[in-house]
């Protein structure tokens, strides 16, 4: 910048540094059901001294191949999500492929739209440090104040909550602009710019107007592979269901797997979006439909019949049955017992997911009642 003072041509040179690295961090956990994936978003802040607001987020299949619903809360201008420190965020999406099959080629578009807290706060000083110097004329030292501006460092938990912009060190960003001021400042301006910078921090808080939100957004764009899984098994203990049971009283249940290869792919190659790095080993589709499961909380249950039994997958989707009975050995509310499953010739390569499906549920187990026990 060439400018004239008293007389005398000078050049001004300043240098900005831009970074360009991302301030979210995205991951994505998949869930898959017999009838959808379920895809859960973590959204955090990458550093926690520089909160973000999202303004808009959208998860879409541009080729209309997948049904998509968001399960968690829609996300605008009006109504953002503030990412503060530590604290997280998560959106919940339900994914069912049209055509009920997957291919890992399906690539889905994750589009975000958020803005800095800290860059809102300079943007919304120096706009109205620019009014005041047009204001008094005085626009063509804003560049040279800028770089000092730069310097301000704002309470931004304070102003997500309340829209009000607290100055954490004026003092300190006071010296550097007067320093500047009184170095390439004409004498006849210093009294002026020097008002106008008190006036502008005196109160150390600016409360945001409307007419200062004209703020500049940014735009995170991710493609996301669709995911596929060999084989899906949801388990389910099925019996008549009683207010309670009496310890070491049998419970006569099915045990009823429901088995699916819908979400899995005959092609072995890791097909990625162009943007996303390179994964380690892959696990391959499962190519066995012989599958063995083993009954698990042993310490809780005594189950007579097979504890371990064998089952096949036929076809695309199965349905196996074992009839069972349970015998509750301890007295409260006792979880059901879960299961594990693993391919016949213990291959651990196989991609496998086990849904047990009433495992949480519990069982209230009281003791018989024509009986004492004494504890010494």
């Amino acid at each position: 910048m060439v400018y004239d003072a008293n007389g005398e041509v000078y050049e001004y040179h300043t240098t900005e540094a831009h970074d360009m690295s991302l301030t979210l961090s995205i991951s994505v956990q998949d869930l898959f059901r017999m009838n959808a994936i379920y895809s859960k978003f973590q959204i955090g802040s990458v550093s926690s001294k520089f909160p973000v607001r999202v303004l808009e987020c959208t998860f879409e299949s541009s080729d209309d191949k997948y049904d998509i619903v968001r399960l968690s809360k829609t996300i605008s201008e009006e109504d953002p999500l503030l990412i503060l420190g530590e604290q997280l965020a998560y959106l919940f999406y339900r994914l069912q492929p049209k055509n009920s099959r997957i291919s890992p080629s399906d690539v889905l578009d994750l589009n975000i739209k958020y803005s800095n807290l800290h860059r809102e706060c300079a943007r919304v000083v120096n706009h109205q440090f620019l009014q005041k110097l047009e204001e008094l004329k005085l626009s063509r030292y804003y560049y040279l104040m800028l770089s000092s501006m730069d310097s301000l460092r704002f309470n931004l938990i304070h102003y997500a909550v309340h829209e009000e912009i607290e100055i954490v060190n004026v003092d300190e960003s006071n010296l550097l602009m007067n320093y500047a001021i009184n170095t390439f400042v004409p004498s006849h301006d210093v009294e002026i710019l020097t008002d106008i910078l008190v006036n502008l921090f005196k109160d150390k808080s600016t409360k945001v107007e409307d007419a200062s939100k004209n703020f500049e957004h940014q735009y995170l764009h991710i493609p996301v592979s669709v995911p596929f899984l060999g084989v899906l098994h949801q388990v389910e203990f099925l019996f008549d269901r009683k207010q309670r049971y009496r310890v070491g009283e049998p419970i006569e249940a099915t045990l009823e797997i429901k088995s699916t290869s819908k979400w899995s792919n005959n092609d072995t190659r890791e097909i990625l979006a162009s943007s996303s790095p390179a994964r380690g080993d892959p696990k391959l589709p499962v190519s066995s439909s012989a599958f063995q499961f083993t009954v698990l909380n042993e310490d809780q249950w005594l189950l007579t019949g097979l504890r371990k039994h064998q089952f096949n997958l036929e076809g695309e989707h199965s349905v196996s049955k074992v009839d069972v009975c349970l015998v509750p050995l301890n007295v409260g509310e006792l979880q059901l017992p879960k299961l594990n499953i693993q391919p016949m010739g213990g291959s651990n390569d196989q991609s496998i997911e086990v849904v047990n499906e009433n495992a949480l549920e519990t069982i209230l187990i009281v003791p018989e009642l024509d009986s004492l026990t004494f504890s010494f």
